[in-house]
């Protein structure tokens, strides 16, 4: 299946024919680039940054997401966190479209 694929690093064929495998319609990776959007629709595969894709997951279902960043903080004990100490890492990893929106809607 990788010798179908054409992308700019042949490395990269792989995470796109795994995709294919497993019938995932996206990709979620900060390297976007690597990705050609016109590529990727030949195989019914889309790229999404991190961001934009915990940013639909929001949309989608916004008390789950929010469930999730407060049981994440839960579970980090040594030291112990909140809910904002996930949400300020997750803006320091390059999600900040997706922080940005929470910070919005819920007053973090």
């Amino acid at each position: 299946m990788e010798p179908a694929i054409t992308l700019p690093d042949p490395d990269d064929r792989r995470v796109v024919a795994a995709a294919i495998r497993a019938g995932a319609g996206i990709i979620v990776t900060f390297n976007l680039r690597d990705f050609p959007d016109d590529e990727l629709s030949r195989h019914g595969v889309v790229a999404l940054h991190p961001s934009a894709f915990a940013s639909e997951l929001l949309v989608r279902n916004p008390a789950v997401v929010l469930e999730v960043i407060a049981a994440q903080a839960t579970d980090l004990k040594n030291p112990p966190h909140t809910a904002l100490d996930v949400l300020t890492a997750l803006e320091r990893c390059g999600l900040s479209r997706f922080a940005a929106s929470i910070r919005a809607g819920s007053g973090w």
